[in-house]
């Protein structure tokens, strides 16, 4: 009956009722708590009515988020701005230490933007042994096992490293 009114929508405690349904209650446990509401009508206010607060609910909260996302995103672009301009005082009055900290920040808030915009994926942190790492890995277990061995291996790490960097070793 397309200009029938709903009566859930017309209750008084229309928002504990709308809190039961999208918690789960099923419209009969509504019903019972709530007298005077039927089945049926319960039924067509969560089909009709339910689901489109709930659709305005979603929507309103990726605003928020997107608010808050642009809120981060100008504070770290006003960061920025006040760390150039610190650079560009730095550079002028020749505070080389002051000049190379500016830059670290705004390296800082150019990495943050490009997490924030998605242009930088989340750090992934690899560890890739060298291959010295492996040999001395190696060298390690081998040499373990007698109680002389920290001379040993204190000597063939020495020599490696000289065979790696073309230096003579000091032994």
């Amino acid at each position: 009956m397309p200009g029938r009114r709903c009566t859930v929508c017309h209750h008084p405690a229309i928002d504990r009722i709308n809190e039961m349904l999208v918690n789960g209650a099923s419209c009969n446990e509504v019903a019972t708590v709530f007298h005077g509401l039927g089945d049926m009508a319960l039924q067509r206010h969560r089909t009709n009515h339910v689901s489109a607060l709930l659709s305005h609910a979603h929507e309103a909260k990726e605003l928020q988020q997107t608010a808050k996302a642009d809120s981060l995103f100008s504070q770290v672009r006003t960061l920025q701005s006040k760390a150039l301009s610190l650079l560009e005082q730095a550079e002028r009055t020749g505070d080389l230490r002051t000049a190379l900290m500016a830059v670290r920040e705004i390296r800082s808030c150019m990495e943050l933007l490009g997490k924030i915009t998605g242009e930088l994926s989340p750090e992934r942190i690899l560890i890739q042994l060298e291959p010295s790492i492996n040999q001395i890995i190696f060298i390690l277990r081998q040499e373990i096992r007698d109680p002389q061995s920290l001379h040993r291996i204190s000597r063939r790490l020495l020599a490696e490293s000289a065979k790696d960097t073309g230096t003579p070793a000091n032994e």
